[in-house]
């Protein structure tokens, strides 16, 4: 046979090889291994435009050269299905194309599967203990590709919801904080926040109650204090605190702030004015802090 038209038979026999889809037959099959014999007796060049023309023939051909896989890859990324042990370079240039044939790479580095997930965030649910930095990788890429995290970590699910917030749906089991950034709002204070000098301190007893201490023997009457948090002040004016006790007092400010992030951060303190019984003198205490919400919400657990 001319040898020509021997490379043309061969090209066209496979290319007919995947017209079907259906279970081979017999006769079929013994066609099969013909084929498989003719493209591995072929040359280079002829097993090139064969996958060029399809690219799972890649399947018959034994160990085929790194040009040939390429090709085949190029035209068809799910052809590497049929590549036995494809080095990192060929894995790089599959998983760019289409970041879901990682299925395909048994033991894929951590530079692959980040490959990958930057591809297809949801190419992560075939990745097997996945390190964070891909977790992340791939939900930045596919807010939804967080559902295939068994507990994603709150920097994960912040990530998220950061991008999409449409991506908490996704999440198996949400944060408080997460919860709290959805809602938009939060009004938990920093818990034990003091401010004192010699005579007085003012602590945050609790998210709603301050606990005014007077350290002297003589009773303070406290002119007003007012309380501020995040960008609102509340005051209340004359209380009396006998000499060397503590008082509880309803914290006056209530207000909730309003989250435009998770990472911003609201202020909270405290301003008096007061005197001591016996002297005319007007004293003055303030104190006043920035604090990230986050760090507010995960003080209150």
């Amino acid at each position: 046979m001319n040898y020509r038209l021997f490379n043309i038979f061969v090209i066209l026999a496979i290319t007919q090889l995947f017209l079907g889809c259906t279970e081979p037959t017999l006769e079929e099959k013994e066609k099969n291994l013909t084929y498989n014999k003719m493209l591995n007796n072929s040359s280079k060049a002829i097993q090139l435009k064969a996958v060029k023309n399809n690219p799972m023939s890649i399947m018959y051909i034994r160990n085929p050269h790194k040009d040939i896989q390429l090709a085949a890859i190029d035209r068809n990324p799910m052809s590497i299905m049929y590549i036995k042990n494809p080095d990192i370079n060929i894995q790089f240039a599959t998983v760019k194309k289409n970041g879901e044939t990682i299925k395909y790479i048994r033991r894929a580095n951590e530079n692959v599967q980040l490959a990958a997930v930057n591809q297809n965030g949801n190419a992560l649910r075939y990745i097997t203990n996945p390190h964070k930095i891909v977790q992340l990788a791939a939900v930045i890429q596919n807010k939804s590709a967080i559902k295939y995290i068994k507990n994603p970590s709150l920097e994960i699910q912040l990530a998220a919801v950061t991008k999409d917030k449409d991506a908490f749906k996704y999440i198996n089991k949400q944060h408080k904080i997460i919860k709290l950034y959805m809602d938009a709002k939060i009004d938990q204070k920093p818990l034990n926040y003091m401010i004192s000098d010699a005579k007085l301190s003012v602590k945050l007893f609790d998210n709603s109650t301050i606990a005014l201490t007077n350290h002297s023997d003589k009773y303070i009457k406290i002119n007003s204090l007012s309380e501020f948090y995040c960008n609102s002040k509340t005051t209340v004016k004359n209380l009396y605190i006998p000499p060397d006790s503590t008082m509880k007092q309803d914290a006056p400010n209530s207000n909730i702030c309003k989250i435009n992030s998770i990472n911003e951060k609201v202020n909270y303190g405290f301003t008096l004015e007061y005197e001591v019984s016996g002297s005319k003198q007007i004293f003055s205490l303030f104190g006043s802090e920035l604090f990230k919400i986050k760090d507010l919400i995960e003080s209150s657990d």
